[in-house]
């Protein structure tokens, strides 16, 4: 049994597990800072991308020096509850209102709310028979660089997930 009494922390040789004595205030603050905080940090994809893309991250990827899991720089991890740190999933939240805004105000009243709706169902239809991602696109893109289309029967397609991927908002 390995005992290191300053830190209040002993190691079981034969279950190899830790025992900490948390009375002890340093003891306290080592297990917070190295255990605590690693089982409940996340990394928030966004910031992983803004890493890898800025000059650090592809400097250091030529190096070796933090890159790969569990080695990314310190920024990119959180301890949200949340799948983005605090700043990307509020900037989602903002991205998505707008997008559902404009989608309410594209919406002119003569148009068929029903038929709209049948597209949806046979967008889900055709991805469970096909077991391929079907989506519903906007023919003409309801936020286009050019043009702004609006939300009704007669500018929805439905195309593959790649396929929109591809398409973006280009008319």
């Amino acid at each position: 049994m390995l005992l290191l009494g300053f830190w209040g922390v002993s190691l079981n040789a034969h279950s190899s597990f830790f025992v900490f004595n948390l009375s002890n205030p340093l003891a306290n603050i080592f297990f917070q800072l190295y255990f605590m905080s690693s089982m409940d940090r996340k990394i928030c994809p966004d910031c992983l991308s803004n890493y890898k893309r800025s000059t650090l991250g592809k400097r250091n990827r030529k190096l070796g020096v933090s890159w790969g899991s569990g080695q990314w720089v310190e920024w990119v991890y959180h301890t949200e509850k949340t799948r983005k740190c605090l700043k990307h999933h509020t900037q989602g939240l903002v991205d998505g209102a707008k997008r559902r805004a404009v989608k309410i105000n594209a919406s002119p009243a003569w148009s068929n709310k029903s038929k709209i709706k049948q597209v949806y169902l046979e967008r889900l239809e055709k991805t469970t028979q096909e077991l391929i991602a079907y989506e519903v696109d906007h023919i003409v893109p309801l936020r286009g660089k050019n043009v702004c289309g609006l939300h009704n029967e007669f500018n929805l397609q439905i195309i593959s997930a790649t396929e929109n991927r591809k398409k973006s908002n280009k008319f």
